[in-house]
């Protein structure tokens, strides 16, 4: 088996094996909240990323795709992926920072 086959092996085995551990996280996440595990950003961006990056790889060492067009659609899927990171920090962050305090004393 050459070096080649071996990395497409394991590329085709992290597609399944990452969407496997999500549900299992969503699953025993519901568990441990007592609620219905739903499908948020960072979940849709982790399945993007077990699908899409290891079928690049793929599709560039059989040669289907030329370099520079491997190149373009990893660059493109890191920046797509990671340009939105900040947006759903900041927004838990002003959620905690909101004051709670509702006492109106007639100030």
């Amino acid at each position: 088996m050459s070096t080649r086959e071996i990395v497409e092996l394991i590329a085709a085995l992290t597609m399944p094996c990452g969407i496997i551990g999500l549900v299992i996280n969503r699953w025993v996440n519901a568990a441990k909240l007592k609620s219905r595990g739903g499908i948020g950003a960072r979940s849709i961006q982790f399945a993007s990323v077990c699908m899409l990056f290891p079928t690049i790889v793929i599709l560039a060492l059989e040669r289907a795709i030329e370099g520079q067009t491997s190149a373009a659609l990893l660059g493109g899927a890191v920046g797509y992926l990671l340009s939105g990171i900040s947006n759903y920090d900041l927004s838990r962050l002003v959620e905690k920072m909101k004051p709670t305090d509702t006492n109106d004393d007639g100030d």
